[in-house]
């Protein structure tokens, strides 16, 4: 890989990307990654629920599902979009998942039924929230699992959202630091997490400027001063779409 010196920001889209950052030369001060441990972690589906108990974040699991008790959520321990996650609904469907859910690789948590679910978007740095955008998803029904294969029927940002100290607080526990996207669903007025994406999340395209210019200000690359690069939006996110298509980007501001 050539020498990222002369770029003002590297920004990861997918996690083969960061196998090529943390080797690069010249990444230094220019992208914002989290350790290959905690990318590792928060990959694991499994390793990260059982991390949540571990820290002293039970609260935030969905938990187990109580035995012959339907629907329930069986799930790869690795995977995106969906990809992995079925919805177990009655003892006919488990007889036939019966190879599926026998796979080492394969683990069961509680259903959670509600149709909206929520992708919070952090920017770490040194400790310190440095961005942050919640969007919540609107599926058809509940009992869909959103990805591929069911698409949601509206999505917004909200906020203020009233779990990011929760959020930030396991964050800080297990000492992560870079961009995160946390998928959660809310039960009885409290956030369930179901996964943590160690990267940049795809519903954040709308405030992607404001990502940009958060993490060029963590990085002292930009100085704050209210809403900056007017000019550039267009481009930029002409330039972010077209990324979504290849392994990594370099965003050079102007």
């Amino acid at each position: 890989m050539s020498d990222l010196s002369g770029q003002d920001l590297v920004v990861p889209l997918e996690l083969d990307d960061y196998e090529m950052l943390w080797s690069a030369p010249g990444v230094e001060g220019k992208s914002i990654l989290p350790s290959r441990t905690l990318v590792g972690l928060c990959d694991d589906k499994f390793l990260l629920d059982e991390s949540f108990s571990r820290n002293g974040f039970d609260d935030l699991r969905p938990g187990d599902p109580l035995m012959g008790r339907y629907p329930y959520v069986a799930k790869r321990r690795h995977g995106v979009s969906g990809d992995g996650v079925v919805i177990v609904t009655c003892r006919a469907q488990e007889k036939e998942l019966a190879d599926f859910l026998s796979r080492e690789d394969v683990f069961t948590q509680r259903f959670l039924a509600d149709r909206f679910e929520y992708a919070a978007h952090f920017v770490i740095y040194q400790g310190r929230l440095v961005f942050q955008q919640t969007v919540r998803h609107e599926m058809p029904v509940g009992g869909l699992v959103k990805g591929e294969a069911a698409r949601t029927r509206r999505s917004r940002p909200v906020g203020p959202d009233p779990f990011v100290g929760r959020f930030m607080a396991f964050f800080e526990a297990i000492g992560y630091e870079g961009s995160a996207c946390v998928d959660y669903k809310i039960e009885d007025g409290l956030p369930r997490i179901m996964e943590i994406n160690p990267r940049i999340g795809g519903s954040l395209l709308r405030s992607i400027n404001d990502y940009l210019d958060a993490s060029l200000v963590a990085l002292g690359m930009r100085q704050v001063r209210g809403r900056v690069m007017q000019g550039c939006v267009r481009q930029r996110r002409l330039w972010f779409r077209r990324a979504r298509r290849v392994r990594c980007r370099y965003f050079k501001s102007t």
